[in-house]
């Protein structure tokens, strides 16, 4: 069974919400639904052995926040505004300015972008362990099927169902493991 997931735009929370955990937990139960209806066929029971999502992009959203406004912590300056201590915000043309696009390849990038992506997980944990619980296949399970081949309700050992997640973009394809 396949399933294709894109433009979820999962962000830090700094300049929108995220899709809410419940919609994972909506997602789950649907594709545990989806695995045991595909599981029948013919009026015969035999439980699927794949289900595989592909993940097509834009699934975390880096660019949207606003964490790129700051230096890297550590770096930061305070100006002092109506009675409060507010970290300035960097400027072009200066040493600690790092947005999505300027140079990628300097290494104050990845610092900041490790750092948005860092709490763009914090932001979205519950949906990220539920993701993981997924593909350990602690989500998903079936009867067993007995000795003549017929769905087993009855019986104490499920059978779960792993679901292997994959990445998909115009640069890179890989698994999620």
């Amino acid at each position: 069974m396949l399933v294709v997931i894109s433009d979820l735009h999962l962000g830090d929370g700094t300049t929108a919400e995220s899709i809410p955990a419940s919609a994972f937990y909506l997602f789950a139960k649907r594709l545990r639904q989806d695995a045991h209806f595909a599981s029948v066929h013919n009026g015969k029971y035999h439980p699927i052995e794949e289900l595989d999502v592909i993940l097509m992009g834009d699934i975390l959203d880096p660019i949207h926040s606003t964490k790129w406004l700051f230096p890297l912590p550590g770096q930061e300056e305070y100006i002092h505004v109506g009675g409060q201590d507010h970290i300035r915000i960097t400027e072009p043309r200066e040493k600690k300015y790092i947005r999505p696009w300027t140079d990628t390849n300097d290494p104050r990038f990845a610092l900041k972008l490790l750092e948005v992506t860092r709490a763009i997980l914090e932001k979205n944990k519950e949906a990220m362990s539920l993701m993981r619980k997924l593909a350990t296949g602690e989500f998903i399970d079936f009867d067993s099927i007995d000795g003549s081949g017929d769905r087993d309700s009855n019986a104490l050992n499920r059978v779960p169902l792993k679901v292997r997640f994959h990445t998909w973009s115009a640069i890179m394809i890989g698994t999620i493991t």
